[in-house]
């Protein structure tokens, strides 16, 4: 059976999911970055009511810039896709102003069909019914709805769309075998094929560098504080004398038995006791005679020194060590510290090590990880308050308090700072760290990096300037924040230049500058990649001239659309005015030329 050939182009305001469309349909999964477009197409091959079918799928730049340009992608088209997101207005409003205007005056005999983008959003800003008048007065065949998100009414989408394209392909042909008759004075009076314009083809802009984020070492950075014991402030003693040396905050943050035999409360303060009998299977008694520099915890009989060993890693890093196949013994005996100490899943990881489904257990610790995080900010991460800290970060405007336990365990450079270089108070055993003289710290930086440390994750979405953010991070070293920083720096231009790139309000050639300076790679990477593909629009803008030279001439030599194209581009519009072709005078046929 052969095969026919069909164009399809995705057109629409930036940002509104034309892409995303694309990539599930062709990938039956969403993407897990956003991507912009500059313009891209790939050929898929499809089976519609029978018959085949290769789809050439476009995608184009939506922003205002890429208005020139845009419209070359058109010739030969068989059916557009005009979308808009069902949570935009704009874009809803620009299928009347922009879209359906630029195809009536490049493409008027192809049909199209009214897409509305992003089903999933809670709250939409456009009616169905609504849309299904829009696409009546607009002349769109239909009007259909789909989710790029939850991969609904994709398939649907693009059987209608490959039907709607072989029904006006079929009613031309229809035609044409009707006026056989007139075909020699047609011929007479075309053009000739070596009079017909083809626009030049546009070169691929190629993808944007990828973010990589470096994988979270957290769990591994508390198993190490617990086998070194740095910091300790609590000693777990067995009734043979034995003792593990371990850390309130990480014990407290993993199980609530702890947290309440420790007499740590959410947002209070630590509350004192000397002495206290606890009335638990698994507790004795807690001393805090000694406290803060030593809280001893008494374990009864219950609790066997192996166990106890397993259960300590699985609490600081969602994992349990072997260092041989451990016996079916002692996986019960840490089954029942599970049930001890309020930990479930330390009863799963016994669980699926006796049935061989071992690979169960990281993702299990990846997952407790974040939620001890969460806990541990919940309980220690306060700031403001100097209960529990034995650490002070000060500031002109104000004071930090933090646990040395914790930022030593997760950056080696604080940690090296923190070694002889603050001074103590005796009173209350809190090493005081003055910041005030550092010029390239401010205080609500510091803060989000610290709540990184103490959870693993950066508070980027609270309005946490990430380029100073990212400053901080190469100061500290800490590779994995810049990585975070990147990937949310590269995701804020991209939404800046939604709809334009030359007016958008974001400097990305000082964001290269900046990013050389303070070693983020990838985001010079990314940086230089923007600004070569967004050539012609970049280049109007008053901060091209501080472009380094090095900068300049990379940009130069990856620019695109390369000036190669552009003087194509340029003898094309001179050979259309000459030849005076214009698409709109070609109604019934596809299109062909602009």
């Amino acid at each position: 059976m052969p095969t026919k050939n069909l164009k399809l182009v995705v057109v629409g305001d930036g940002g509104v999911g034309k892409s995303c469309l694309l990539i599930s349909y062709t990938t039956n999964s969403f993407p897990s970055e956003y991507v912009p477009t500059v313009f891209d197409n790939f050929a898929i091959d499809k089976i519609v009511d029978g018959k085949n079918y290769n789809m050439g799928l476009w995608d184009v730049a939506g922003q205002e810039d890429y208005d020139r340009l845009r419209p070359l992608s058109y010739p030969g088209t068989d059916v557009f896709l005009v979308c808009f997101s069902l949570g935009d207005r704009d874009s809803y409003e620009n299928i009347t102003q922009i879209w359906i205007p630029e195809l009536n005056r490049f493409c008027p005999g192809v049909p199209r069909v009214l897409v509305g983008c992003k089903t999933d959003l809670q709250s939409h800003c456009i009616t169905k019914q609504e849309a299904m008048k829009a696409a009546t007065d607009l002349h769109c065949v239909m009007y259909m709805e789909s989710s790029s998100l939850q991969l609904k009414g994709l398939t649907e989408l693009f059987d209608m769309a490959v039907k709607v394209a072989v029904v006006n392909m079929e009613r031309l042909s229809s035609k044409t075998k009707r006026f056989k008759f007139l075909k020699k004075k047609k011929e007479l009076h075309s053009p000739s094929n070596a009079d017909l314009l083809i626009p030049p083809v546009m070169p691929p802009a190629g993808f944007a560098p990828e973010i990589e984020i470096e994988t979270s070492t957290i769990g591994e950075d508390w198993l190490n504080l617990l086998n070194s014991a740095t910091n300790a402030d609590t000693r777990l003693i067995l009734p043979n004398g034995e003792r593990f040396y371990a850390h309130q905050t990480l014990l407290a943050s993993a199980s609530d038995v702890f947290r309440k035999a420790l007499l740590i409360e959410p947002n209070k303060k630590k509350l004192k006791a000397e002495e206290k009998l606890f009335n638990h299977p698994a507790i004795l008694k807690v001393d805090s005679s000694e406290a803060p520099k030593c809280t001893k915890v008494y374990l009864a009989k219950v609790v066997s020194s192996q166990a106890m060993k397993h259960a300590l890693q699985f609490f600081y890093s969602g994992v349990v060590v072997f260092d041989k196949s451990p016996s079916d013994a002692l996986l019960q005996d840490i089954r029942n510290l599970g049930e001890l100490f309020s930990c479930p899943f330390l009863k799963q990881i016994c669980d699926n090590l006796q049935s061989d489904d071992e690979d169960l257990n990281p993702s299990i610790g990846t997952y407790l990880c974040d939620v001890r995080a969460e806990q541990m900010k919940k309980l220690f991460f306060d700031p403001a308050s100097d209960s529990d800290a034995d650490l002070k970060f000060l500031f002109k405007s104000k004071e930090i308090y933090a646990h040395k336990c914790i930022v030593s365990a997760r950056n080696a450079t604080m940690a090296a700072m923190l070694d002889g270089r603050f001074a103590e108070s005796n009173a209350v055993n809190v090493a005081t760290v003055d910041m005030v003289h550092d010029n390239q710290i401010d205080s609500e930086t510091f803060l989000a990096m610290l709540e990184y440390l103490y959870t693993g994750h950066a508070p980027l979405d609270k309005g946490v300037d990430p380029v100073s953010l990212l400053i901080l991070a190469d100061k500290y070293n800490i590779t994995r924040l810049t990585n975070l920083c990147e990937l949310y720096i590269t995701k804020f231009v991209e939404q800046k230049c939604f709809k334009s790139i030359e007016k958008a309000d974001v400097d990305v050639i000082g964001l290269l500058s900046m990013a050389q300076l303070y070693n983020a790679p990838q985001l010079v990477r990314w940086c230089l990649h923007f600004i070569s593909t967004n050539y012609l629009p970049l280049s109007a803008r008053p901060e091209w001239s501080q472009l380094s030279d090095a900068n300049l001439q990379h940009i130069e030599e990856h620019r695109w659309p390369p000036l190669e194209y552009l003087e194509q581009v340029k003898e094309y519009e001179e050979l259309c005015h000459g030849h005076s072709y214009h698409a709109k005078k070609r109604s019934g046929v596809t299109c062909l030329i602009m």
